[in-house]
């Protein structure tokens, strides 16, 4: 991650008054950075990630996991991850240029374990048009998915006349 690091995100959350003034401010930059690197990439970006990036709120999103399948005669791995925003769920979709990548940069007492939520996100695109989507959860770990395509799917639960739980998706 290149602008909401958890180096930063642990500064932010010191005790130390100093610290965290200093980090506040550093985050404040960070985020302008940010957006103006999406204002940048955006006309490379395929349209469900420019909404990921723009208009997707998951920060405090319950992360709930990610599997990856392979589906055959797709261009890639498909990894899904799930994650619940107050009482909805939501399905990240993703067609895999690499394995994903999953690391925990930094122990802090900071980092939450039991319950892992989504704190940050940054979304880039490289010169060879790969995307890259990083995810800073509330555990320490930091999500790195490399990837061709992307939608998001809200399964949506229906009980049945026969008390049957339905699925299905709505993109």
């Amino acid at each position: 991650m290149k602008y909401f690091t958890p180096a930063r995100y642990v500064a932010f959350n010191a005790s130390d008054d100093g610290v965290a003034n200093r980090a506040d401010e550093e985050w404040e930059q960070a985020l302008s950075d940010y957006r103006k690197h999406v204002r940048r990439i955006r006309g490379k970006l395929p349209t469900s990630v420019r909404h990921l990036g723009e208009k997707l709120c998951l920060h405090d999103a319950e992360y709930l996991g990610m599997t990856k399948i392979s589906i055959p005669g797709s261009p890639g791995d498909v990894a899904i991850l799930s994650v619940r925003a107050g009482h909805q769920p939501s399905l990240l979709v993703y067609v895999l240029a690499a394995e994903p990548f999953v690391s925990r940069p930094l122990e802090a007492v900071i980092f939450e374990t039991t319950h892992p939520h989504w704190l940050y996100d940054e979304i880039d695109v490289g010169e060879d048009g790969i995307l890259t989507h990083e995810i800073l959860l509330s555990d320490g770990r930091v999500l790195k998915l490399r990837f061709v395509a992307f939608d998001t799917l809200s399964p949506q639960v229906a009980l049945t006349s026969e008390s049957k739980v339905e699925l299905s998706a709505t993109a």
